[in-house]
């Protein structure tokens, strides 16, 4: 029998599209129409489905069902309505909730820390917990970023700052990661930053919750590794064995990243897989020995030592859910009752969306349950291979086995590196299609690197606990550590230049909803062919490998635009204009190319490299005069084709943008330059009445670098002038296209 065939998916499903939807239509429908309490509303819709669903079973419809079949769909109709406004109820309920007014201006606030704080080469991004200020919830989280990092600060740390909170921002420029929907998964609702005299510690001590206490003590656990280990290994063994990822550095991640080991990094069910495993060889078996109280004492210390363990990790998503579904495999095991891990799963994902729907769509969540999925629905398909089959002779009479040690041995190792890539297969074939959606790259390299780094994975962590357990043993294992530590960093890199080792590659989300359909529709028809053979079974898979490879292969890839496109984009350090020509070759214009190159990372990444543009930095300063604006023609000839630089005005087609990047002459023209766009950086300081002697534009574009003095006084000339204004520190990036319309909506002029 398949394993998608249980009752609890069919409850999974509909809830988890109760939840999605709420997601979409909060910001879409309620919000924008001024509802107050949809929650509410769906809370009503779900009690209506109940209570229908109860009469018609009251009345019984069930038995009616026996005799005719047609009227056994309306129970499980409202039973998935119900379901579904639910979902949405839990969803909108959590987002109200989560919700905070944030004053306007500056304040003082007394907040705790109460996460590590990630250093930067500028200062500290702090995630705090606010104490007491002026907002009416008291206890809701903010991410702050403080200038400066002296002094360093811990979790449980007071402070004091006085900066201006907001909710956090959708994507500003095209590309970027929605980091506001991410720091909602996390319960963090206002975002801010402070210069190095606007914060200071507090001496006043505060009471710290239960999970700020855990994290204190896993930094006193760092730094016990800190004793021992230094630098690159100190990073890489407290994120593998505690979960604290604040040490790695970008190049550390993305080599993990492209050689498919970065579900090593963070703490999983793979972790928790290694710790139980050593807990039941060294415990729970010698606990079943001496009777059932002594295993229910062990199932209870194993339940005590997988939590501990799960909070002193910071509970992750990911850890949370193999919490749960060790949790559960022990109470089914010790009561004798068989359950499949799909029935764990599927528990263990019900029970969190219910207390916290917003994890639905945390990357760590479902990678994590896809993982889990693939492992326990696709990994039983993939048969043992003939060769490596134990003979039945050897099963039945192991002292008369003919086959000589060297060939047991062998066929051991073999079953062994088997297990080890058919499981790590099944967990990378359910999780390849989000990954490439999340994190647009392809990993074919992380079938090999399974070989060696879950291996090493249970060196390292049954390491880490003796090293941490007994303080007398740490100066033979240090070393043991770093050895290994360093073996298999140097196996991940000689496999990351290996050619294909990680492949970029960008789908849409229908292709990933095509891709699961596909993929579990088949191992769901293949679950209910047990009769099939090995070669039958293993050509079904190669043939769904080579249909995956087209999907990707076929997806239309994305080229530039097809007419010459300007993108103003969202950079508050430096202006930035870029000049895309439509054979892919573009010019970035910025007041400082190194500070662009650095706030636009992000963009260069997701967006410039999927759309394969040739990016050429200029300075800005250039554009002031004639021999500087030949400089700029001269070093982006292909982009000179479509846009013409003259001093202070980029010239494309039948539309022209002026940029203020400094401060006019004294002496005006007789007659003001028209332009469809006039826009002005940070080096503007004269009134707007005084720049339109100079030109005469159709719409005035404030760039994200103006000072908020500035940008709100231009903002209100602009209106006593009856004159068009977009700001880009509000709205994000803007698009001009060749003869564009100055009337179209939101991220186009």
């Amino acid at each position: 029998m398949s394993p998608l065939r249980t009752p609890l998916l069919r409850v999974l499903l509909p809830l988890a599209a109760g939840i999605g939807v709420g997601e979409w239509s909060y910001d879409r429908l309620f919000v924008p129409y001024g509802v107050t309490c949809p929650d509410g509303i769906c809370w009503g819709l779900s009690a209506a489905c109940w209570l229908v669903l109860g009469v018609r079973l009251f009345r019984g419809a069930q038995w009616h069902a026996l005799r005719k079949r047609v009227s056994a769909l309306w129970p499980i109709l409202w039973a998935i309505l119900a379901l579904f406004f639910l979902g949405m109820a839990l969803m909108l309920g959590q987002r109200r909730s989560g919700e905070v007014r944030w004053p306007d201006g500056a304040q003082t606030w007394r907040a705790v820390v109460c996460a590590p704080p990630r250093l930067t080469p500028q200062g500290q991004r702090v995630r705090v917990r606010i104490v007491d200020g002026a907002v009416t919830k008291v206890g809701c989280k903010a991410e702050l970023f403080l200038a400066g990092r002296n002094p360093l600060l811990r979790v449980g740390d007071g402070l004091l700052v006085h900066t201006r909170i907001a909710p956090p921002r959708a994507p500003q420029n095209p590309g970027e990661i929605d980091y506001a929907a991410y720091l909602r998964t996390q319960g963090v609702s206002g975002a801010g930053q402070a210069f190095t005299r606007d914060w200071c510690r507090s001496p006043r001590r505060v009471p710290l919750t239960l999970t700020e206490r855990a994290l204190l003590l896993r930094t006193e656990w760092v730094d016990r590794y800190a004793d021992f280990f230094e630098g690159h290994d100190l990073a890489v063994l407290a994120a593998m064995t505690l979960g604290d990822r604040s040490f790695l550095d970008s190049e550390t991640r993305q080599l993990y990243s492209m050689t498919g080991a970065s579900h090593v990094l963070a703490l999983s069910g793979l972790h928790l897989a290694i710790l139980y495993a050593l807990f039941q060889w060294t415990v729970l078996r010698s606990a079943r020995r001496w009777g059932r109280w002594a295993e229910l004492a062990g199932v209870l210390s194993g339940w005590t030592f997988i939590w501990m363990f799960t909070f002193l990790a910071g509970m992750p998503v990911s850890l949370v859910r193999a919490a749960l579904m060790f949790t559960f495999a022990q109470g089914f095991a010790f009561v004798a009752q068989r359950a499949e891990g799909v029935h764990h799963l599927l528990l263990a994902a019900l029970l969190m969306l219910v207390a916290r729907p917003e994890w639905l769509f945390d990357v760590g969540f479902q990678l994590s349950c896809m993982a889990v999925a693939g492992i326990v629905i696709l990994r039983p398909l993939m048969i043992q291979p003939q060769c490596l089959k134990v003979p039945a002779s050897e099963r039945i009479v192991p002292s008369d086995s003919r086959w000589p040690p060297l060939t047991k041995g062998l066929r051991a190792l073999g079953r062994s590196v088997w297990e080890l890539f058919t499981v790590s297969f099944a967990a990378q074939l359910a999780t390849a299609p989000l990954v490439v959606w999340h994190f647009h790259l392809l990993a074919p390299a992380g079938l090999v690197s399974s070989l060696w780094v879950i291996p090493a994975a249970y060196l390292i962590l049954g390491g880490a606990v003796v090293f941490l357990l007994f303080p007398f043993l740490r100066v033979v294992i240090a070393p043991c550590l770093s050895i290994v530590l360093r073996g298999t960093e140097h196996g991940l890199s000689l496999l990351a230049r290996m050619p294909a080792s990680g492949v970029d590659c960008w789908v849409s989300l229908w292709t990933v909803v095509l891709a699961y359909v596909v993929l579990f529709g088949a191992a769901t028809w293949m679950w209910t062919q047990p009769r099939w053979s090995h070669r039958r079974k293993m050509a079904v898979w190669s043939a769904l490998f080579l249909l995956g490879i087209g999907m990707v292969l076929s997806i239309p890839v994305h080229r530039p635009p097809s007419a010459p496109t300007l993108w103003v984009y969202h950079s508050p350090s430096t202006p930035a204009l870029h000049l895309i020509a439509p054979n892919g070759q573009s010019l970035l214009l910025a007041g400082d190319p190194l500070r662009a190159k650095c706030s636009l990372a992000a963009v260069a990444r997701n967006a410039w490299r999927r759309d394969h543009l040739a990016v050429t930095f200029c300075p800005l300063g250039n554009l002031r005069t004639e021999a500087g604006a030949r400089v700029l023609t001269q070093s982006a000839p292909s982009v000179a084709r479509h846009f013409a630089l003259v001093p202070g005005v980029v010239v494309c087609g039948r539309w022209r943008m002026a940029v203020v990047d400094r401060q006019l002459s004294s002496s005006a023209p007789r007659q003001p330059l028209a332009v469809e766009v006039l826009l002005l950086t940070a080096g503007s300081t004269r009134p707007l009445e005084n720049i339109l002697r100079y030109y005469r534009p159709r719409c005035v574009l404030l760039c994200a670098s103006l000072s908020d003095y500035r940008r709100r006084r231009y903002r209100t000339e602009a209106q006593i002038l009856h004159l068009p204004l977009r700001d880009v520190a509000e709205e994000g990036a803007v698009q001009l296209v060749e003869a564009a319309d100055m009337d179209k909506g939101k991220g186009e002029l």
